[in-house]
């Protein structure tokens, strides 16, 4: 399926589309960030900070619409990684039938739907149906999310269709009730981790209830934030999933069932406008050029984004071989400097102990194709690097013998 509109919004940094914009400010009657008075932008200040600032039960009700401000427009984009990786196998099928638990106001549901808008427009002989059942425990999320939609379902092309659902529940309590087994598509983002205070004894039961809910050929795609000690619940279910039958189709593939290493996906996020006046107007006090994630891709079948097969676990144990050119296959787990005329990949063959990490340093001017970005040469990634230079234990690094593909 053809995704070029997608890879080039994500190249060009795009901002979140015009009617969700509007919609957000709506929430605060305003037309811009501007009009606020200073007593308004000192209130939605202290809401945003205290969002998350500890891991106690986050007190929704009260911070709803400061967090659909802020946290909606960077969390969008996310699903597109995991969305991009199953185009690749064309397992993202044009009638799709979604349920995404712990919607919060839509960041993931309307993502996906940005998502298939694009493919729409690139594939405008194909007819999209995704039929959406959204299921979020908080009431006043579910009002913020059918505000936006009623704006935003204007802006669809023809040939996409779009019918959703929202249920007012807890999503362990939904799972355990669900009576449905044919979803071809189930998202959670940003629910399994402590913030949410769901019990890692529930784990269990969640995992074995997402796979009685999918139907067949179908995914599972969980999004956490990039944070030590916030993917613990990711890693365990990942765990439970595999134990059960399911498959690890992306980003890593490797037969380490439990593994250790730190990940980190990145989105761009310089060019989303509203993200900018909340900078201008010190309602936030740092606007980062990058919102980073964890995320992982689950089947029912034996699909897997790549064809990996291992290498000879020579990363593993570098301390050896200073100074000599290996060659091997690797998965990205993370990409740092990406703007920089040297970026360096987190490189692992899925048999790096957790307490290691290996980097690769790439200059950009070595590339044949030097635009990268961070969706399509980042997590998600894996590359193939013929006569790297093992620099130190921890550090590879090129000389004119060296040859590198990076799959996106």
């Amino acid at each position: 399926m053809n995704t070029s509109s997608i890879e080039s919004k994500i190249e060009y940094l795009s901002d979140i589309p015009e009617t969700i914009q509007r919609g957000l400010l709506d929430l605060f009657s305003i037309r811009t960030i501007d009009e606020l008075t200073q007593e308004k932008k000192s209130l939605l200040k202290n809401s945003i900070a205290q969002l998350f600032s500890t891991t106690a039960l986050t007190e929704y009700d009260e911070y709803c619409r400061a967090y659909a401000l802020y946290y909606l427009p960077v969390n969008m984009q996310k699903i597109w990684r995991p969305l991009l990786d199953l185009t690749i196998t064309d397992s993202l099928e044009p009638s799709c039938r979604v349920l995404e638990l712990g919607s919060g106001p839509g960041s993931a549901t309307i993502g996906l739907i940005e998502f298939y808008k694009y493919l729409a427009y690139d594939n405008y002989s194909t007819e999209f149906y995704i039929d959406i059942t959204v299921v979020e425990r908080e009431s006043a999320f579910l009002r913020i999310f059918d505000l936006l939609m009623e704006q935003y379902t204007r802006s669809l092309p023809s040939n996409l269709n779009v019918s959703i659902k929202t249920i007012n529940a807890d999503a362990v309590d939904f799972l355990d009730h669900n009576e449905n087994s044919d979803y071809n598509l189930i998202i959670e983002s940003n629910m399994l981790n402590p913030n949410e205070h769901i019990s890692v004894y529930y784990l269990e039961g969640i995992a074995h209830n997402l796979i009685r809910a999918l139907g067949k050929h179908s995914s599972l795609i969980f999004i956490e934030p990039a944070k030590q000690g916030l993917t613990d619940f990711l890693r365990t279910i990942k765990a439970i999933l595999l134990r059960e039958g399911l498959c690890c189709y992306s980003p890593c593939c490797c037969e380490n069932q439990i593994c250790g290493q730190f990940a980190s996906a990145q989105l761009n996020i310089k060019g989303i406008s509203l993200c900018k006046k909340l900078y201008e107007n010190d309602i936030i006090t740092r606007l980062p050029d990058y919102h980073a994630f964890e995320y992982a891709v689950f089947r029912n079948d034996t699909l897997q984004k790549y064809d990996y097969s291992g290498s000879d676990s020579i990363l593993c144990d570098l301390r050896n071989h200073g100074g000599e050119l290996i060659s091997f296959k690797a998965f990205v787990c993370a990409i740092a400097h990406p703007d920089d005329d040297v970026f360096a990949l987190k490189v692992c063959d899925g048999n790096i102990p957790e307490n290691k990490s290996v980097w690769m340093n790439i200059p950009r001017k070595s590339l044949l194709e030097p635009q990268i970005n961070t969706l399509t040469c980042g997590r998600g990634g894996m590359i193939d690097i013929k006569n790297a230079v093992v620099e130190a234990p921890n550090k590879l690094g090129v000389c004119r013998k060296t040859r590198i593909r990076i799959y996106k």
